[in-house]
């Protein structure tokens, strides 16, 4: 699915409107899809809460649709429309819908019984909600807590930022379900929005050629994306690629492993393992002892380099030697701390940096304020080069092009996971997948849905390693 920013959902909407008809009529569309949403929970009474802009009058005309419906209405609007938003206003007005120009009173909504329309704020949201509008944010907020009053956002959530999906100021509406109109928002799926948007759902409004008059800025990672082919029947370890980790170094010895064995889990033909504790490592796993020497013979003997998992300083030669050679490489935990410390030149070859959030920051330097995650990859890649995964509740993949893996869940939040991941991404890279980072994204993060799926709420890392396999194996054409 290709998914949109503010700029380019604002510039299809223009486009549409200029090419397809009145923007009045798209937005009598937008409404009519979600008054269709919105009856579904047979409600007693419909809400709509509508700001000065285009969502407002949105939430106007969904509030018609209920009234002509002959369901009962309230719609508070909060600010003078303008536009189409003052033309549904003027609408409502002429089937008899009564306009009120403060917020209910809590005590007139019925618990467990009616539906709320959000429509405060919109694609046009770009700073912290105040006065009235921020009043209505928490309203929503508050009767949905107190009262079980079901609430549905039009696009998007009145308080998140369209363009990154974290939450403007001091709040942001929880809905129960969110209604994406003509544009898939990217906003929806990362950052805060797990928090907020509920069950997402997209109507294109009926303008199927929508692509057309728009250019997508990122692509929700499905499984359509990628192509792989099982492995040959008559292949051998000499021909599925091999991995080397660098890592498990110290009292660390567990995240080198984790890496190691969720490389091999993807099928390679070898895993090696450069530690000083290679006596304790997994039998799957190859050691190989850390002089500079043995690892620079290794390094003829496999495809790709994954280094970090569970390293520390003492490995920083090893680190400048693995970033100058020519081989793929995949940067995790302490080698991104070594990255953002010594800044070498970038790298010419095939690379993937896996940061958290706090990584993403050290590296970052003096844009570190920077919390705009599709920024920070930019920034990133122009800093350092390479690709990069953006760990976290919608993580990233990118830039250019890049991908948001829709997958938020605190059961990932868990030491080692990181590791597990860094290895897929090298075992992908060793098969020659393209698209490798947004693949091993994509069957981590299925890993643990396929855990949630046994009514776990829990995992340990190591959980993840036998389900690398099955993934895989529903991926395979």
């Amino acid at each position: 699915m290709k998914l949109f920013d503010k700029q380019s959902a604002q510039l299809l909407e223009r486009k549409v409107i200029k090419y397809e008809g009145p923007g009045f009529r798209l937005m009598a569309r937008a409404a009519l899809e979600t008054w269709k949403i919105a009856k579904k929970h047979s409600p007693r009474k419909i809400w709509a809460i509508a700001g000065p802009g285009n969502n407002g009058g949105d939430a106007i005309m969904t509030a018609c649709f209920a009234l002509l419906d002959r369901y009962d209405v309230s719609c508070s609007v909060l600010g003078q429309p303008k536009g189409d938003a003052l033309a549904a206003l003027e609408f409502s007005k002429t089937i008899g819908l009564k306009i009120h120009k403060r917020l209910p009173n809590i005590k007139e909504l019925k618990t467990g019984c009616d539906v709320l329309i959000d429509g405060v704020l919109g694609l046009g949201a770009s700073r912290s909600p105040k006065g009235r509008l921020l009043g209505a944010i928490n309203f929503i907020n508050e009767v949905r807590a107190k009262k079980k009053v079901f609430v549905i956002s039009i696009d998007l959530p009145s308080g998140l930022d369209p363009c990154s999906g974290q939450v403007l100021g001091q709040s942001a509406v929880k809905a129960d379900e969110t209604i994406m109109l003509l544009s898939p928002k990217q906003a929806c799926y990362t950052g805060h929005a797990s928090k907020h948007v509920g069950s997402l759902f997209f109507s294109d409004l009926g303008i199927t050629n929508y692509h057309k008059y728009g250019t997508k800025t990122s692509e929700l990672i499905k499984p359509n994306l990628f192509r792989i082919e099982r492995i040959p029947k008559i292949s051998h370890k000499g021909t599925n690629g091999s991995v080397l980790i660098l890592g498990g170094w110290g009292n660390m010895q567990g995240a080198g492993f984790l890496a190691g064995l969720a490389a091999a889990r993807t099928g390679v033909g070898k895993v090696f393992i450069c530690t000083p504790n290679s006596k304790f490592r997994p039998m799957e796993l190859i050691g190989i002892d850390p002089k500079l020497e043995d690892l620079k013979s290794c390094l003829k003997q496999v495809n790709v380099v994954v280094a970090g998992p569970g390293l520390n300083e003492k490995a920083d030669e090893h680190l400048h030697l693995i970033w100058k050679s020519e081989l793929p490489l995949v940067l995790d935990a302490y080698g991104l701390r070594w990255l953002a410390q010594n800044n070498p030149p970038k790298r010419t070859t095939n690379w993937i940096g896996t940061p958290h959030h706090g990584e993403t920051v050290e590296l970052l330097g003096k844009y570190k304020t920077e919390s705009n995650r599709f920024v920070q990859l930019t920034l990133l890649n122009e800093i350092y080069g390479g690709q990069w995964i953006l760990k976290g509740p919608g993580t990233l993949v990118g830039p250019n092009p890049t991908y948001v893996n829709n997958f938020a869940n605190g059961i990932l939040a868990t030491a080692g996971t990181g590791d597990v991941l860094a290895g897929i991404v090298g075992g992908m890279i060793a098969h020659g997948y393209s698209k490798a980072g947004a693949l091993a994204t994509y069957i981590h993060s299925e890993s643990a849905r396929k855990i949630l799926a046994q009514k776990s709420s829990r995992l340990i890392a190591s959980d993840l390693l036998n389900n690398i396999g099955v993934v895989i194996n529903e991926l395979e054409k």
